[in-house]
């Protein structure tokens, strides 16, 4: 009987994340009513990183703490506090 090694799960690249967290910000804030806040969410990136790069990403905390770290950073450069909120910092 052989056994298979797993192999360790490689954290995502910083630019994949990046990308993955402006898409989601721009469809929070394509898809928010008028005059409405923009929900940006994790769970929205982790959908954007799964169907438009092929990643199933939040395996792990150790997986999860970098993404919402990009969202944070991302969150407030494109200054998103005046039209949206998010679970970021949750």
């Amino acid at each position: 009987m052989t056994t298979m090694t797993r192999l360790p799960l490689q954290p995502l690249q910083s630019e994949t994340l990046r990308d993955a967290a402006d898409m989601t910000i721009a469809a929070a804030r394509r898809n928010a009513a008028p005059g409405a806040l923009a929900p940006v969410l994790l769970a929205d990136m982790a959908r954007i990183l799964h169907t438009h790069f092929g990643i199933n990403p939040f395996v792990t905390a150790q997986h999860i703490r970098p993404a919402l770290a990009v969202l944070r950073e991302r969150f407030e450069r494109l200054v998103c506090s005046i039209d949206c909120t998010t679970d970021a910092y949750a």
